[in-house]
């Protein structure tokens, strides 16, 4: 792949470099990874509870559910 912008994980090092015009190819990874995240945050909930925590987790769930349907749909429009 050329030289391009990067998704930038965590430790801040380029998981994913990406060349010009693959942005479609981005996007799909993006839905990919935000959708696993979104698997890991609900196998986080049933040991924690009903605490507070648990709460955010699922408000932080809901909001990460939001952006992968937006991307879906901007997908089904390209």
């Amino acid at each position: 792949m050329g030289a391009g912008p990067s998704f930038v994980e965590g430790g801040g090092a380029a998981a994913v470099p990406l060349a010009s015009g693959d942005s479609r190819k981005a996007v799909e990874r993006l839905i990919e990874t935000e959708t696993e995240a979104i698997d890991a945050l609900k196998g986080v909930i049933p040991p924690s509870g009903n605490e507070g925590r648990s709460q955010a987790l699922e408000h932080l769930i809901l909001r990460k559910q939001n952006q992968v349907d937006f991307l879906l749909r901007a997908l089904r429009r390209a």
